[in-house]
């Protein structure tokens, strides 16, 4: 008699899932890791989106007179870090006391990854992009972390 067993069937359907749980495990863990990755490389853009934007004078001639006798100044562009806060995760342009524009531009980054900043002075979450001189306020270094690789 040609043929298998009943048990060797068993035992060989058994092997298959085992090896594709596994597969299916580090898959998941993987996708989470080329998330993270993205959220890095999309942080990084954010702060060059807002560096650009305070280099070149961006501002919302609506908010801010931007006539040639106007006394307005562009104090620069802020990302904010912080979470929980009206401008939280955003990055917005200021002139004097005005902000622009009237709704923050959200970071494009998942809600799970948790933005830590370590910035020098570490008084605040938020980094001013001066235009003039061009820089910013602080230094420092922003971690990126997804609670679900811990």
């Amino acid at each position: 008699m040609k043929g298998f067993t009943l048990i060797e069937l068993l035992v060989s359907i058994a092997v298959i899932f085992l090896l594709l749980g596994v597969t299916i495990a580090g898959y998941a863990r993987f996708s989470q890791r080329q998330n993270l990755l993205n959220a890095g490389q999309t942080m990084k853009n954010v702060l060059r989106d807002v560096q650009s934007r305070a280099f070149t004078g961006e501002q919302d001639c609506s908010i801010c007179d931007c006539t040639p006798t106007a006394n307005t100044t562009l104090l620069g562009w802020y990302a904010d870090l912080s979470t929980g806060q009206p401008y939280s995760r955003s990055l917005y342009g200021q002139c004097n006391a005005n902000t622009f524009p009237p709704t923050p531009i959200p970071f494009p980054i998942s809600a799970d990854i948790i933005i830590t900043p370590y910035l020098t002075p570490p008084a605040t979450v938020r980094i001013l992009f001066r235009p003039y001189p061009p820089g910013t306020d602080q230094s420092g270094t922003i971690c990126l972390s997804d609670p679900k690789l811990e």
